[in-house]
C-alpha cells in the first residue's frame, strides 16, 4: 500500500489532482480542507482568524489518525494538504513506519503571479466560510514552499498552466514508483 501525498501552496491545484487520481485509481481520497469545514459546521465558532487557524491544526490531527487507520487497513490512499514541512514530515514518518506503507510524494508548483490571481479569485466563489480566503492575503510562505521530507518517490508538477497537467501521466509516474517499492512489514506496537 502507497500513501500519495500531495503538498504545495494553495491554489496550486492539489485537489483537483488528488481526486483525478483518487477516482482513476479508485483509492480513497482526503483533504484537510475538509475535516475544517466539517468543524467550522459542527462547532460553535467565532468567526476570526485565530479560531479558523485552530481549526485547521484540529484538522491536522484528524487527517492524520485518518491516513493510520486507512494505512494500517492495508489500502493505499491520496491526501492533500497544505503542510507545514517541519511539523508534518515527523508525523507522516512515524505513520509511514508504523504501517509499513510507501510513500509517493506529488509537489505541486506554479507561477506566484498565478497563483495570488487564482487564490483571489476562489476567494470570489461559494468556497466554505471555514478558509476565510477574503480575510487573508495569499499566504506565501517561502519556508512551507517545498516538497516534505520523506521516504520514497517525488514527483514535481508544475500547474502553472493547469491545461498542461495530465492526471493519466502522473498516474503512470505513481504506478512506476509505487512498483518499485518494496514495502517492509509494519512495525508492531
Amino acid at each position: 500500500m502507497t500513501l500519495i501525498l500531495l503538498q504545495g501552496l494553495p491554489a496550486t491545484g492539489k485537489t483537483s489532482i488528488g481526486c483525478g487520481i483518487a477516482n482513476t485509481l479508485n483509492i480513497p481520497f482526503f483533504s484537510k480542507d475538509t475535516y475544517k469545514e466539517i468543524l467550522f459546521d459542527s462547532l460553535p465558532n467565532e468567526q476570526t482568524m485565530e479560531w479558523s487557524q485552530a481549526l485547521g491544526a484540529t484538522s491536522f490531527d484528524v487527517l492524520y489518525a485518518t491516513i493510520k487507520s486507512i494505512l494500517q487497513g492495508q489500502q493505499s490512499c491520496v491526501v492533500d494538504a497544505y503542510w507545514n514541512p517541519e511539523r508534518a514530515a515527523p508525523q507522516i514518518h512515524r505513520i509511514l513506519e508504523k504501517t509499513g506503507a510507501g510513500c509517493v510524494q506529488i509537489f505541486c508548483y506554479a507561477d506566484l503571479e498565478i497563483l495570488m490571481k487564482r487564490f483571489t479569485e476562489r476567494a470570489k466563489t461559494d468556497r466554505h466560510p471555514a478558509h476565510m480566503d477574503t480575510a487573508r492575503a495569499y499566504p506565501n510562505h517561502p519556508e512551507r514552499n517545498k516538497p516534505l521530507d520523506l521516504p520514497g518517490k517525488l514527483l514535481i508538477v508544475d500547474t502553472t498552466d493547469f491545461s498542461n497537467v495530465s492526471i493519466p501521466d502522473i498516474i503512470n509516474k505513481l504506478s512506476l514508483a509505487a512498483s518499485s517499492h518494496a514495502s517492509s512489514p509494519p512495525a508492531t506496537s
